[in-house]
């Protein structure tokens, strides 16, 4: 297995038996199915994403896998990917650290 695979693997147990990665993970994955993602992509995205949020790869790491997937999906304009993983990348951020209004 490659490190790539390796990351995907134990995300993927940890969203597995964590109720509230699985819940953010579910609800992100339904999200952009809705809006014409595959399912595969909506879940490597997810998933890369919320690992990273737990496993803190190093930035270089984590390029090289966003690179793997971006290469897995060759059908998504580099446009997309960049979208992709902002919107994802948002949606955890907001769940794990949510900003909360002083005023």
């Amino acid at each position: 297995m490659t490190q790539y695979q390796d990351f995907i693997a134990v995300a993927s147990k940890f969203i597995e038996y964590d109720p509230d990665a699985n819940w953010i993970f579910r609800y992100i994955v339904d999200g952009l199915t809705n809006h014409g993602f595959s399912t595969k992509m909506s879940e490597t995205y997810t998933t890369l994403v919320i690992g990273q949020e737990f496993f803190s790869p190093s930035q270089s790491d984590f390029t090289s896998y966003i690179n793997t997937a971006i290469s897995e999906f060759p059908q998504l304009s580099p446009e997309g990917h960049t979208s992709l993983l902002e919107v994802t990348s948002k949606y955890v951020q907001d769940y794990y650290h949510p900003q909360v209004d002083t005023q």
